[in-house]
């Protein structure tokens, strides 16, 4: 589709999600989920045929990562072949794409939530440093007792974000 018939498509559906949308829209909004910036109905330009550039809309989107989250609905049981043939265009560009049914998202937003988790290689969470101590000290316990080990971790240091990495 082209630019403004597109962005007209995708504020009329910001404008009148579905359930399952609504329900995801709440859970990331305002950095809510994990502190990812999430957006919804995103507009991407994955093609240009000549001197027509061609546009999709992404239901929910995450520029740092280059993630497509979306949300399929009963008609996109109709349309495989088109659904991927435009992941292909997606990914062609650099974006992975997660695809998930209504029912996944309104009867188990858990599942859901670790999938979606997966694709992130960290996430940024901002917590206190006393939170962050208690987190680290756990942690490290946990590990070092499982494996026979004694180890006290000092906590008398001061951080406000942390990165963890998911191997």
């Amino acid at each position: 589709m082209r630019f403004f018939e597109t962005l007209q498509y995708a504020k009329d559906h910001c404008k009148n999600p579905t359930p399952a949308g609504s329900l995801v829209w709440e859970k990331l909004r305002n950095r809510k989920f994990y502190g990812l910036k999430l957006n919804r109905q995103y507009l991407i330009e994955y093609k240009q045929i000549f001197e027509n550039k061609l546009y999709d809309i992404a239901d929910f989107h995450n520029f740092e990562h280059k993630l497509i989250f979306e949300i399929d609905g009963p008609i996109h049981l109709e349309q495989q072949e088109y659904d991927q043939e435009r992941k292909a265009d997606l990914e062609a560009i650099g974006y992975k794409v997660i695809r998930f049914t209504n029912d996944d998202v309104l009867k188990d937003w858990d599942r859901v939530e670790s999938k979606l988790l997966s694709f992130f290689p960290y996430i940024c969470l901002n917590i206190s440093s006393d939170e962050l101590s208690e987190s680290l000290n756990k942690l490290l316990n946990e590990y070092y007792c499982t494996n026979k080990k004694i180890f006290d971790f000092p906590c008398n240091y001061r951080l406000h974000k942390v990165l963890l990495f998911f191997i």
